[in-house]
């Protein structure tokens, strides 16, 4: 914001030897300020800066940009995903998910499921009774709580007054590393 000065510099790197006391000071503007200590300990000063939330219109649309970069980016695994590794053995052949009995089974037995993560199966026990062995609405599942994720951090990150928040929560969406996290119907865990 304006033309910023740190110490009558412009903005840029300054150093200041390794016992150097000062006082900084900023004017014509607002600058943020990192000082690499000696120790490799990184410090940022400027408690007067502030990077406030977007206005409530624009976070809606926002949001609603991010989803769809998500969807986007991992749509092709809603239509050409199917069950693969052991997606049989936690989903389409697990008999838990067949009845209301599974489903107790699920939170009481621990040895009812391949490993007790009963949140995630009772999750998996939904969408079997809505839509069966179908891996399609399982994937989008998947998918839609990557984008959840994606937008938890976004907000994340602005309540922290992270600079670039939103383009980090992205980058995260879209970012190939989380491939088989989403696509893997099985890795929800």
């Amino acid at each position: 914001e304006g033309e910023p000065l740190f110490d009558g510099h412009p903005p840029g790197w300054v150093v200041y030897g390794p016992d150097s006391t000062h006082v900084p000071t900023v004017s014509g503007g607002t600058m943020l300020i990192l000082y690499l200590l000696p120790s490799g300990a990184i410090e940022f000063l400027g408690a007067e800066l502030s990077f406030p939330a977007p206005p409530s219109r624009w976070s809606a649309l926002w949001a609603g940009v991010l989803v769809l970069l998500t969807l986007t980016a991992y749509g092709t695994v809603i239509s050409d995903g199917g069950w693969i590794w052991d997606d049989n053995d936690y989903v389409t052949q697990n008999v838990c998910l067949r009845s209301g009995e599974g489903l107790v089974d699920i939170w009481t037995d621990t040895q009812a499921t391949p490993q007790y993560y009963p949140l995630v199966h009772t999750s998996f026990w939904l969408e079997f009774q809505l839509w069966g062995t179908n891996p399609t609405g399982f994937h989008l599942v998947n998918i839609l709580l990557h984008a959840l994720s994606a937008l938890v951090l976004w907000r994340l990150l602005l309540r922290l007054g992270v600079p670039g928040a939103w383009f980090a929560a992205a980058v995260f969406a879209i970012h190939p590393v989380h491939m088989e996290s989403v696509a893997w119907i099985t890795e929800r865990k």
